[in-house]
């Protein structure tokens, strides 16, 4: 009887150590779909299509209005609402109308990265913006910083009068891509600064955050 006793105890606890140490975890795009349906903005439209603001909207498409995208750069429908929900929380989360208003479109593509390894680009025609994310490499540092390139152009008036000046005077850079030009180092500290990566302190990020903040309302 004590034998008996015994064996069931090794396997009771064998059965719950088993369970604790091995959980099941069917983690889906559509389980994940659904978590960043619970973390985008409410005021979205429910089939997340678009972005909305008050008085205009950001178009996402698989195929941009000025991009040339063949069918390997096509992403599948189930990606295509995964990346999309994902981007429009990110917009909600850092920026605000009036920062995006030129805005347009964003086109999602199944790519790692283009031809000549950029992972997004921004294209600006007049007041407008059209943004193309290579969005494969899961990295939405890259949306931030082409987002950023539509704010600076949105405002550029006001960074040209108020900031570029001492802006330049500051000759410190937080990457080497910064150093290509300053709508680049603009994007890139901007990036830095809205993620909290600025441990390596730049004093382009006291200026940053104040242009950021001005332009927000």
């Amino acid at each position: 009887m004590k034998y008996i006793f015994y064996i069931l105890s090794i396997c009771v606890l064998f059965f719950y150590l088993n369970f604790k140490l091995n959980p099941k975890k069917n983690i889906t795009i559509d389980k994940l779909n659904e978590q960043i349906k619970l973390n985008t903005d409410l005021n979205t439209k429910k089939n997340y299509s678009d972005k909305y603001f008050e008085n205009f909207y950001i178009k996402f498409n698989k195929k941009g209005t000025y991009y040339n995208i063949n069918n390997d750069m096509l992403i599948s429908n189930k990606l295509f609402n995964l990346y999309k929900n994902e981007y429009v929380y990110i917009i909600n989360k850092y920026f605000t109308k009036n920062h995006l208003n030129g805005l347009k479109e964003i086109t999602i593509s199944n790519s790692v990265s283009f031809n000549n390894g950029i992972r997004g680009q921004n294209l600006s025609i007049n007041e407008d913006s059209y943004i193309l994310m290579a969005s494969l490499n899961n990295d939405n540092s890259i949306l931030i910083h082409e987002l950023l390139h539509t704010v600076q152009h949105n405002h550029i008036k006001l960074f040209n009068k108020k900031y570029k000046y001492k802006w330049l005077k500051i000759n410190k850079y937080v990457s080497e891509y910064a150093m290509t030009n300053i709508y680049e180092d603009f994007a890139e500290t901007g990036t830095k600064y809205l993620l909290h990566d600025t441990l390596i302190y730049n004093p382009k990020f006291k200026l940053f955050k104040k242009f950021f903040y001005e332009t927000s309302k």
